[in-house]
């Protein structure tokens, strides 16, 4: 749909496998992925093309992705941007966080992000916002965007 390719587009740009640097994002076999390893193959032939080694890690899951791609061809990076914010509330009842733009709106609709381990209720991160937001502490945030997803990379004090 065009709505789709509108959002690839703003998502996602179009690059060369052999431009592509750690720690950078692109798309592994389909899926977002933060680069961790990138290896130049030797040719399939004398005449062959470079290939290239693509190992990277699912950008919500974490879970690996592997691939190896003609150094030539097009690839899509994946268009991180990273957003810094004053934390207004932390609601563990919601699961959201309230922050400050820099433009002085308030932003609801951060989320914090759950964790793997069934016997925790947030990832590191966003437990260790809860608790210092519940000790008193004045908190600013990191947040990733890429793929239309925001996360909360980081917390420090203001």
């Amino acid at each position: 749909s065009l709505l789709q390719e509108k959002m690839s587009d703003e998502n996602c740009v179009s690059v060369l496998v052999n431009t592509l640097r750690k720690p950078g994002y692109c798309m592994i076999r389909g899926q977002p992925c933060r680069i961790t390893e990138i290896n130049q193959k030797c040719k399939a032939t004398n005449k062959g093309n470079d290939r290239i080694h693509l190992v990277g890690v699912h950008m919500v899951t974490g879970k690996k992705y592997e691939d190896t791609l003609l150094a030539t061809l097009q690839i899509d990076q994946i268009v991180v941007k990273r957003e810094f914010y004053d934390v207004l509330d932390v609601d563990t009842h919601e699961g959201t966080v309230s922050v400050l733009t820099k433009s002085g709106d308030t932003k609801d609709d951060l989320n914090l992000d759950k964790s793997d381990n069934p016997n925790e209720k947030y990832n590191a991160v966003c437990q260790d916002l809860v608790d210092r937001f519940e000790d008193g502490e004045e908190l600013k945030v990191t947040v990733q965007v890429a793929m239309g997803q925001e996360t909360i990379v980081e917390v420090t004090a203001v």
